[in-house]
Order: C-alpha cells, then sequence, then structure tokens
C-alpha cells in the first residue's frame, strides 16, 4: 500500500479509519461479469491459469463488525495512517514514480547496500521502489505470494505482499503480519470509510486448501481484477488448489479513495519500532531466515482482456533496494524471472576475503573506490579493500561498490573493476562447485592470469578453464 499516494486531502490522517461498509462478497451483483468457463483448469508451478474456473463459493473469513472487533487495533492504523516522517519503507511493483512530499524518507538507490549502518529513528518512515507496468491504468492482477509460518514480528506489523493493480481499484489485497499470527485480508478502498472488509487466519485448513509448494515455500495465489466497468466493480479471489478453481474472496464497487495512487504490487511493507540492542528494527531479528517470495505477477491491461506476464518489455523495476531502508541489514533482494518473480531474504550474505591457492587476496587497489579502479590481487591484510560480500542476488560488492566486468565486455582478457552497481549483466556472478566464480554474460570465467601469485595483478575474465589461476577460496 503506497499511502504516501492518498493526496493532499489526507495529509496528516493518522487516525484509524472506520470499518468499511461495502457490499458482502455473496451478495453483490455484476450484470457483465466474466463468465466461468467450462472446466477447470491445472495450475502450472505455482501460478493458476488466469482463466481457469471463477467460482461463487466464498472463501471462509471474518468479515463486517467482527473484523473491528477481533483484527489487533495496530493492524489497522499502521495500514491506513499517512505519516510524512519516518516509516521504514516497501519494495515491490506500483505503477508510477512516488509522488507526495518526501520529507524525510531516506532516498532509493540501485545498489544494495547491505554493509551500511543503519542509522537510529523514532516513529515511521515510508518510501517505495518498484516494477510499475508501462501500459497506462491496470484492470487486473494476479500473483503467488508465499507465506512465512514461523517468524514473530513482535509489536511490529508487516505486510507482505500487497496487491493493488490500479489508480482505480477498489480490494487491496495483503497478506499482514503482527505478533506471531498471520492473516490474509482484503481493504476496501471504495467504501466510504476505507478499512478492512475481510481477513482469513493463515491456518491448517488455509494451507490445505488454498495453498501449495513453490520453490519449497507453501503458497497462495491471488486475483484482483475490474469485474463491472459500469459501475467499478471490482473482485478478489483466491486459488483453490484442491478443486482447480478461483474462489470468490471480496467484491467491492465505487470511487476508490485513494484517487492518487497508481497502483501495483509491494513485496513488503514493515511498520517498525527501533530496537537499540540490535540497531535494527524490531521485526528483523524475527524474521531471520525468512524468504518472502512471489511468482507469477501477471497483469489484464483492459477490461475483459487477456493477461500477460510482467516482463522488462512491459514493466519497469529498480535494481536493488538498499537493505537499510527497511530497518534490516540483512535483508537481500533478488530478481526470480524479470519482471514478474522477486524473492526477499533475511539472512547474513557472505562477507570476507577471496582468496586463491597462493596466498594472494582480491583487492579494490589502495582502497580507492572511483568507479574503474583496478580490482587486483594483493597480499591478504584483511583490510575493507578485501572484504566482499557475496549478495544473493549475484553481485559480488566491496567498499559498497559491485566488481565489474569493464565495460559489460565479453572477450577474454577483458579487465575486472569496481564500479557503482547497477545491475547490469557485468556484475553478475556465480560461485560454483570447481572454486571458478563465473559471468554468465560472458560465459568466462574470474580469472588471475598466470601471474596469479604476484601482487598488483589485475584480474580478468578468461574462458573456464578450472585451472588454479581460476579457482577461488570464497566466503560462506
Amino acid at each position: 500500500m503506497r499511502i504516501h499516494k492518498l493526496g493532499a486531502a489526507l495529509v496528516g490522517v493518522v487516525a484509524v479509519l472506520a470499518l468499511t461498509t461495502g457490499t458482502p462478497a455473496s451478495e453483490a451483483a455484476a450484470p457483465d461479469r466474466p463468465t466461468e468457463a467450462a472446466a477447470p483448469a491445472q495450475p502450472d508451478s505455482g501460478s493458476p491459469a488466469p482463466d481457469a474456473r471463477h467460482s461463487e463459493r466464498v472463501v471462509p473469513g471474518t468479515t463486517g463488525a467482527e473484523v473491528q472487533k477481533t483484527l489487533p487495533a495496530e493492524v489497522t492504523r499502521r495500514f491506513s495512517e499517512l505519516n510524512a516522517s519516518r516509516h521504514l519503507g516497501s519494495v515491490g511493483v506500483h505503477e508510477d514514480a512516488p509522488s507526495g512530499p518526501a520529507s524525510s524518507a531516506p532516498a532509493l538507490s540501485a545498489t544494495d547496500a547491505t554493509t551500511n549502518a543503519i542509522s537510529p529513528w523514532t516513529g515511521e518512515s515510508h518510501v517505495a521502489w518498484g516494477v510499475f507496468p508501462t501500459g497506462g491504468t491496470m484492470r487486473g492482477a494476479q500473483a503467488t505470494h508465499s507465506v512465512n509460518l514461523s517468524i514473530q514480528v513482535g509489536d511490529d506489523t508487516v505486510y507482505a505482499p500487497t496487491l493493488d493493480p490500479s489508480a482505480v481499484s477498489c480490494i487491496e489485497m495483503t497478506t499482514i503480519y503482527n505478533g506471531g499470527t498471520i492473516w490474509v485480508g482484503a481493504w476496501d478502498w471504495c467504501a466510504a470509510s476505507p478499512g478492512w472488509a475481510k481477513y482469513t487466519v493463515v491456518d491448517s485448513a488455509f494451507l490445505d486448501t488454498y495453498t501449495k509448494k513453490v520453490n519449497g515455500r507453501p503458497s497462495y495465489s491471488v486475483q484482483d481484477f475490474q469485474t463491472n466497468a459500469t459501475t467499478n466493480e471490482w473482485t478478489s479471489y483466491l486459488y483453490n488448489y484442491d478443486t482447480h478453481e478461483w474462489e470468490l474472496y471480496f467484491r467491492s464497487a465505487n470511487t476508490s479513495k485513494l484517487s492518487n495512487s497508481g497502483g501495483g504490487w509491494d513485496m513488503m511493507e514493515a511498520y517498525t519500532n527501533y530496537d537499540p540492542a540490535t540497531g535494527e528494527g524490531q521485526y528483523c531479528a524475527g524474521t531471520k531466515g525468512a524468504v518472502f517470495q512471489t511468482t507469477g505477477l501477471k497483469y489484464q491491461s483492459s477490461f475483459g482482456g487477456g493477461w500477460a506476464a510482467a516482463t522488462t518489455a512491459n514493466s519497469k523495476v529498480a535494481t536493488t533496494v538498499k537493505s537499510s531502508e527497511l530497518g534490516c541489514s540483512d535483508l537481500s533482494y533478488a530478481v526470480l524471472t524479470a519482471n514478474s518473480g522477486f524473492s526477499l531474504t533475511n539472512q547474513k550474505n557472505p562477507t570476507g576475503p577471496i582468496s586463491n591457492s597462493a596466498g594472494m587476496c582480491v583487492d579494490n587497489q589502495l582502497g580507492n573506490t572511483a568507479n574503474g579502479n583496478p580490482i587486483q590481487l594483493y597480499w591478504c591484510n584483511d583490510t575493507n579493500s578485501q572484504q566482499w560480500t557475496l549478495q544473493l542476488n549475484g553481485t559480488i560488492m566491496a567498499e559498497n561498490k559491485c566488481m565489474a566486468v569493464k565495460g559489460g565486455g565479453t572477450a577474454n582478457g577483458t579487465l575486472v573493476e569496481l564500479y557503482d552497481c547497477d545491475g547490469s549483466g557485468g556484475q553478475n556472478w556465480q560461485a560454483r562447485t570447481d572454486g571458478t566464480i563465473y559471468n554468465p554474460q560472458s560465459g568466462k570465467c574470474l580469472d588471475g592470469t598466470a601471474n596469479y601469485t604476484t601482487a598488483l595483478t589485475q584480474l580478468q575474465i578468461s574462458s573456464c578453464t578450472t585451472a588454479v589461476n581460476q579457482r577461488w577460496n570464497i566466503p560462506t
């Protein structure tokens, strides 16, 4: 949810919004709702077919006045408040660039600067980042979201992820983590007073019916699209993996009160308090080892039209996001499939020297952080110039910059240098079991040359041979 887009009319609102009065899912009418398919479609790799049968059978959950009575007030307050100072950020997908006051929100960068210290804060701050469609206002979105069953976020509230297809959509679907409980919830932006309209506890019954393992993680699939263009009715569905059909979750119609939003998809929004004992957000310690994963992100660009996967051709994405902006230094972001699959992992990335059999270490020459500075071999000395972090997104970083093939070259003998992290193929590396460090773009390996025993030898890329000058000891 990109609350900074609520518009000038809502600036300064921090009170709890009233419970939605939207139409119950089972009672709403939609004269031009798409017809049901003749037969159920089987899911594919966890991402169901968008046009699989849509059932009017309703996903169980809490609705009406019981929502306000039973859902923690903090979950509502955090989702609805607009506070210009300090809410710790979001990563994911949204349709347009962030709008509204920049105030004290930290600037975003294409660098995943996990080595940056996190400054203490009070209260909250909100920044937005992500992939956004380039084809105009979307009329629907679909994604498959993992759920983390054992994390504890204490007094913090984490929405990971949220799905809000467009500027006119009525429903925002999200996974909510608060304390040790997980819910899937629908927020109604078209209600007279926007608020939570329905939630479902992620328990064993939910897991048995609405999830399947995707990359080893229980994941549910959600669809949220416009079902009546005349009344601006929107309907959200969850996929039932037992019956292989989409089941109705919630339906609402009217004009969205989120008038200044481009909509879209955010992988995580963390409303977190500073923990002086750890120097991070409180939720960070309780989510160690967690992986927040989304696959199969699709968009429907016109009412009743076809669905298309989010790709580099129809959407844009920032390369990475600073972990420090989420108040958790070990968070690492990775693109699984551009631009329809992402993961956010809370685990420490391996950091330390990269050495060879001659006892030489990979070294940023003289600790110079200027772009183009040579990366060389040098006697191991445990300085910052030899502390390399292997990021989950494939980059290898030292001193907040990336190891890069010069000019993105692919020829044998192309030199290796330090450069601003930009997500290019020349900065993507794979540490392989044979000890080589492989650059997929060039199909070449990191090479210490025939002078691999000599200090000041600049590294290069060469055809992979597994020779001693291409074998490295990496941090674990």
